[in-house]
């Protein structure tokens, strides 16, 4: 499904003028349109490029062409049919743009079935790796990629994100920067990468805020070898029951590190069971370091892969 706010219509533009910009067709003016009308014979352009005037009463230099263009657009940017099909809002990939979101706010009424485990959302129709990133692909291949509610979790704040890959075939890989730590994050899988989500460089924080919408890492097209494979990804049920355990074991880890330190440092949640959100700024550099290296190191994926 396309985008509700993607619209269609024509424009115009004549032939012979050295700028040629397209003009949005309107249906009552083609009766005192001059180019549609017997009146074109009368235009000096004619006469200068030496064409004869056209008998069915259209100008043979005026040219149509059937556009989309987004109406949720301040300035609407108009672009040829054709080429909007290799576009997200002719598919479902509508979801990730930054206007859709903000006009349609999906979020009040998501149609996604979304599992909570202990806390952590998990979209069931996503893929996950061992390291914690997710995968969404569509129909036409097209794929975004993120950190899962996991990762989003332990961190209480991003101050930064910084793109290793940009664009071409590769492991899209980046590097989320937080509580004085530099941490790599890096997707198992070769994709062909279309572009970064460079709003993260304006406000990193959405990283944690909306994992798994607006603060998406990357874009790009799957390729055709790994087409309808899952060869290193987990989703449904096996996912559920994969990130049950993860979060045990986080808490089972934390626990361990709290042990060694003065009760209360840690943010824990009254009955000494489950983790708060954002723990990691009570964790120091090293154990920070050693958490993010026991759940979400990239050789996590390569391995399993």
């Amino acid at each position: 499904m396309g985008c509700p706010f993607l619209k269609e219509t024509r424009t115009r533009n004549c032939r012979a003028m050295p700028a040629r910009r397209g003009i949005v067709c309107e249906a009552t003016a083609a009766a005192t349109d001059k180019c549609l009308t017997a009146a074109h014979a009368t235009c000096p352009v004619l006469a200068e490029r030496n064409v004869s005037p056209s008998p069915t009463g259209r100008c043979p230099l005026l040219d149509e062409t059937l556009v989309q263009y987004c109406a949720a657009a301040q300035t609407p940017k108009y672009i040829p049919f054709s080429q909007s099909q290799i576009t997200r809002c002719g598919s479902s990939a509508h979801r990730y743009c930054e206007m859709y979101l903000s006009l349609a706010r999906p979020s009040l009424d998501r149609p996604d079935a979304v599992a909570n485990i202990d806390g952590i959302d998990l979209p069931e129709r996503l893929s996950y790796t061992p390291n914690h990133l997710w995968l969404d692909v569509e129909e036409d291949g097209m794929c975004h990629i993120g950190v899962d509610g996991l990762l989003a979790s332990v961190l209480a704040q991003v101050d930064r994100v910084h793109f290793i890959t940009v664009r071409g075939t590769c492991r899209p890989s980046a590097v989320i920067s937080a509580h004085g730590v530099d941490w790599p994050v890096t997707f198992p899988k070769t994709v062909l990468l279309e572009r970064p989500n460079l709003y993260l460089r304006a406000d990193p924080g959405r990283l944690l805020r909306d994992c798994y919408r607006t603060g998406w890492l990357f874009e790009g097209w799957e390729l055709p070898a790994d087409n309808g494979r899952d060869a290193g990804l987990m989703r449904g049920a096996r996912a559920a029951a994969w990130m049950r355990a993860e979060v045990q074991r986080l808490n089972e880890r934390v626990h361990r590190l709290a042990g060694t330190r003065h009760a209360g440092v840690f943010a824990l949640a009254g009955d000494g069971g489950s983790l708060a959100p954002g723990f990691a700024s009570a964790l120091s550099r090293d154990e920070i370091l050693e958490v993010l290296h026991e759940f979400f190191s990239p050789q996590r994926g390569w391995m399993h892969e």
